[in-house]
């Protein structure tokens, strides 16, 4: 047992250790705690940003290309990136009848036609019997892929205009935003490139 006077002279010295323990705490640990929850928020605001600025979309190449798939590139590409992207075209690809410098702005299905999807006999530059003499393309009667080089229809897009037509008739351009799939927005971006006479 501690006699009275070894009792007096531990207190104080417990009391000023507590003390010295509380300040270091208070300087060292606490500090430290609070800087590494701000570097926290600090990588959270990074990625945010990151996420925001992102300006990729995806592109569906397939047909006669080497590695059909879907492929990330940047917004405003050409159409040649993603090709290389999906090992290139293949020697049956049709490359004289494939706009490779296609600027690409949007999520898009791009087939990369054969010689055999092609009748070469009516394809000449300048002739193409699904365009009339300003250019614009009759939508009454473009093949598949003559549709699809229209901003923003794809494959299934392209389908569903064939399907549609061959129930009815386009009578006029407007009539193109009776098609599954295609609303004011997209109508927008095509009308000044179709025709349907």
């Amino acid at each position: 047992m501690f006699s009275k006077r070894k009792k007096e002279k531990i207190y104080p010295i417990i009391f000023i250790l507590t003390v010295i323990c509380a300040v270091v705490y208070k300087i060292f640990l606490s500090g430290r705690l609070e800087a590494m929850k701000s570097d926290e928020i600090v990588i959270e605001t990074s990625e945010t940003t990151v996420t925001e600025v992102s300006s990729n979309i995806y592109v569906y190449v397939c047909g006669e290309v080497n590695c059909p798939g879907v492929y990330e590139i940047e917004r405003g590409s050409i159409l040649n990136d993603a090709v290389e992207l999906a090992g290139g075209l293949t020697d049956n690809a049709a490359a004289e009848d494939i706009d490779l410098v296609m600027v690409l702005n949007e999520n898009i299905s791009v087939k990369i036609p054969s010689y055999d999807d092609i009748d070469t006999s009516v394809i000449t530059i300048g002739n193409d019997p699904d365009e009339d003499k300003s250019g614009l393309i009759n939508i009454n009667t473009a093949d598949r892929q003559t549709l699809m080089t229209l901003p923003g229809i794809g494959e299934s897009t392209a389908d569903a205009i064939i399907d549609y037509r061959s129930s009815h008739v386009f009578e006029k351009e407007e009539d193109l935003m009776n098609v599954q799939g295609i609303g004011e927005s997209k109508f927008n971006k095509v009308r000044s490139m179709i025709c349907v006479d």
